[in-house]
């Protein structure tokens, strides 16, 4: 009996060890930097970045975006969403990420969105900015307003549309809304 409660001591400490080793050189997702609401429903897709336990980030393409469902679950893109919510292009540099989302450039929207992760001790967080009216402010989210809107009627998703204009809304509240002139339309 004595033996067996040793042996069970070792393996619980051994386990604790290892996981806490592991756990400090993880890496640190930082899930919502910003996101993009639109007027037709509730859903959000949230972008993220991946972070190393230096807070940088961890890879050439760190930057991710998911679907927030309004009912609380995450999805991922589906490929005919990428489009319009995926990203378009990143580059990094030490802390620093630039990207450009497909949604502004196949608009002709030169827009990009640089994000600048800190952090000590394993605590990351990281930020995204933009220009907003001409001056770099914080980015909280972008809302799409859309026109004309076609759902699927067996599954209810959007399959097509007009967007009219995307709105840029800074962590001050300061807003900028860019009308929509080019390749507005979208869908089946």
């Amino acid at each position: 009996m004595l033996r067996c409660s040793i042996r069970y001591s070792v393996f619980w400490l051994t386990t604790s060890v290892v996981l806490s080793i592991a756990s400090s050189s993880v890496a640190k997702d930082v899930s919502s930097l910003f996101y993009v609401s639109k007027s037709d429903n509730r859903n959000q897709a949230h972008y993220g970045v991946q972070l190393n336990q230096k807070c940088l980030p961890t890879n050439s393409r760190p930057v991710y975006a998911y679907w927030r469902m309004a009912n609380g679950k995450t999805e991922e893109l589906l490929s005919i969403e990428e489009p319009a919510y995926g990203i378009a292009s990143q580059s990094v540099s030490g802390n620093n990420t630039n990207l450009i989302l497909n949604g502004f450039q196949n608009r002709g929207i030169q827009r990009m969105i640089a994000l600048t992760a800190s952090g000590s001790n394993g605590r990351c967080q990281a930020k995204a900015y933009t220009n907003i009216n001409g001056v770099r402010k914080e980015l909280s989210y972008i809302h799409i307003d859309l026109a004309d809107v076609r759902r699927n009627p067996f599954g209810g998703g959007t399959i097509g549309g007009r967007v009219v204009r995307l709105t840029l809304i800074s962590s001050d509240g300061t807003q900028e809304a860019i009308p929509c002139s080019s390749n507005c339309r979208f869908g089946i």
